[in-house]
């Protein structure tokens, strides 16, 4: 998930995007960088540095579900996400087929299922 306007040194808004996160219904972890131990910040890692763009790209997160990502519950987590923020960039697996779906179904709106 990609917040464009939520930088990575903004640690109080990035711990509330993390606990917002965590509190979606499925979702088993979040990455993001930096992270607490035991309420002590262990700042970003080589691991870490991935979820860091250049200044004003804002910040990624890493979301997980122990979820299969074609199943219902999957797709109810990626929806309740999008439902928190809309402008925020969700994919992976998951997102792709539910755009792909979306997609397709709107493509076929208003025509008959016979019609090319």
């Amino acid at each position: 998930m990609a917040v464009p306007w939520l930088e990575p040194s903004d640690t109080v808004s990035v711990r509330r995007a993390v606990q917002t996160l965590a509190a979606v219904p499925g979702v088993t972890r979040v990455d993001r960088p930096g992270f607490s131990v035991a309420g002590r910040t262990i700042p970003p890692t080589d691991y870490h540095a991935r979820f860091t763009g250049p200044p004003g790209a804002g910040t990624w997160f890493s979301v997980t579900t122990a979820f299969d990502p074609e199943s219902d519950d999957a797709r109810a987590v990626v929806r309740a996400i999008r439902a928190l923020d809309s402008c925020a960039g969700v994919s992976g697996a998951t997102a792709a087929n539910i755009d792909a779906v979306d997609g397709v179904q709107a493509g076929r709106r208003g025509r008959p299922l016979s019609s090319p």
